[in-house]
């Protein structure tokens, strides 16, 4: 019933891609929803992107269930800082709400992740840093680009290296 989806169409291993819950699978077994566990859910935060609910209080292992175009549940787990500012950013957007959809969020987590990891992003050198971008949906996309562009060009650097 779980499946993986990839982010952003890159080539990240999949040790770092979430387990993804669609709908029909929330449905048929409620469970998921819960991430696997019967205890309450505590509601950490609710907009109209997505709700953020956690099993244990002072954790952040979360359940991140997104609401656009349909409902797709993300598995945070406690070291993943990256949804986190993703999420945080996202908050800031006031047109275009629609637009933020699970693949751009989880898109944005992946393009913060190699940013802050590969040194891409210079305005990221920890955890509490934000990238600099617009507070918009083509800001986010336009991130994602460049982000993109220079992981491809540190790719083609790495394997010409090794030619």
């Amino acid at each position: 019933m779980q499946n993986s989806n990839s982010s952003a169409g890159t080539a990240a291993d999949s040790s770092t891609q979430p387990i993804v819950n669609s709908s029909a699978d929330i449905e048929a077994n409620p469970m998921l929803a819960a991430g696997t566990s019967s205890k309450a859910m505590i509601l950490v935060k609710e907009n109209d992107v997505y709700k953020r609910e956690r099993v244990v209080q002072f954790t952040n292992n979360e359940t991140i269930t997104f609401k656009q175009p349909e409902p797709k549940v993300y598995n945070k787990h406690e070291s993943d800082w990256y949804m986190q500012v993703a999420l945080e950013k996202s908050d800031l957007v006031k047109e275009e709400r629609h637009l933020l959809t699970y693949e751009l969020l989880v898109s944005y987590r992946w393009a913060i992740r190699e940013g802050y990891n590969h040194q891409l992003d210079t305005a990221l050198r920890n955890s509490y840093d934000y990238p600099r971008n617009r507070n918009n949906v083509k800001g986010i996309r336009s991130y994602i680009e460049r982000i993109k562009k220079a992981s491809d060009a540190e790719m083609e650097a790495v394997r010409s290296a090794c030619r």
